[in-house]
């Protein structure tokens, strides 16, 4: 089976005719059809937005199988080609219905960053949608509520390498305690301000809880994890309860700020969301 492999390509109006030619005939050629075809009134919505140079809010991965078949973008391009104007777009070639993603269509970002070859590949996804929301404001009601396309997470994976060893140095010092997404959010956001020492010393403090003194901040974090691993679904606060938290912790533990309480660190959903 020949190798996953993801692209940023310039899609022109003439390629993605190729494709959608290509398409057309293996269906023809078929009994049956067995690949999608594209929506002619959604292809029409598409092409209104290219032309409103509004693309970036629709983009997608479009997938094409080893045999060179559009199986997840159809309509998409066919948007291209009615718009009569060429636009980037991520492209994931060589994905097969063998790979068990749905009619061969990768559904995660972490999917498509498997594919690229990254390590972490799961928490590096779920942390740079996490770090998207907070830069956009979307972690509270009041938010502006700035959704990400898997392109534009993709473009920002690219365009932030440190993102990827972030992932891996925060999932480490945090050890087992919890996942590394949000860790690499600390990581992150406090590299603009702080030492890799600085943040290695928080968040593995955290992940082991040893010799930490009542009060810290490290510590109450750390019981707010472990307090909560332990409570049933209904007392569970959710992860974004716990993000807020964590950032709170790491505040007060930067400016040397503590002892301090849970009380401290808890967030009311209603008002802004902690910033770093």
């Amino acid at each position: 089976m020949a190798q996953q492999r993801m692209e940023w390509m310039n899609i022109s109006v003439r390629m993605a005719g190729e494709w959608l030619d290509k398409l057309a005939e293996a269906n023809k050629k078929a009994d049956k059809p067995q690949y999608r075809n594209p929506s002619q009134p959604a292809a029409e919505g598409i092409a209104r937005d290219i032309k409103a140079d509004e693309w970036h809010k629709n983009a997608g991965v479009i997938s094409i199988n080893s045999a060179g078949i559009v199986i997840d973008g159809q309509t998409r391009l066919l948007g291209i080609v009615l718009s009569g104007i060429a636009v980037y777009s991520w492209v994931c070639f060589n994905v097969e219905t063998a790979m068990g993603h749905g009619n061969g269509r990768p559904r995660r970002l972490s999917d498509y960053l498997r594919y690229m070859g990254y390590k972490n590949y799961f928490v590096l996804g779920a942390a740079t949608k996490l770090i998207w929301d907070y830069e956009h404001d979307n972690m509270w009601s009041g938010g502006k509520r700035r959704i990400a396309t898997e392109s534009e997470l993709l473009s920002m994976i690219e365009k932030r390498p440190r993102l990827a060893k972030e992932s891996l140095k925060a999932t480490s010092a945090i050890r087992k305690l919890t996942s590394g997404t949000i860790p690499t959010l600390i990581w992150h956001q406090g590299s603009k301000l702080y030492t890799d020492e600085t943040i290695t010393e928080f968040l593995g403090a955290v992940g082991n809880g040893v010799s930490l003194e009542a009060g810290d901040p490290r510590l109450v974090m750390r019981r707010c994890y472990l307090d909560n691993q332990k409570a049933g679904s209904k007392e569970r606060v959710s992860k974004l309860q716990l993000c807020a938290r964590f950032i709170k912790a790491w505040n007060f533990y930067v400016i040397g700020d503590f002892p301090i309480t849970l009380r401290r660190l808890k967030w009311n959903p209603g008002d802004p969301f902690p910033k770093f």
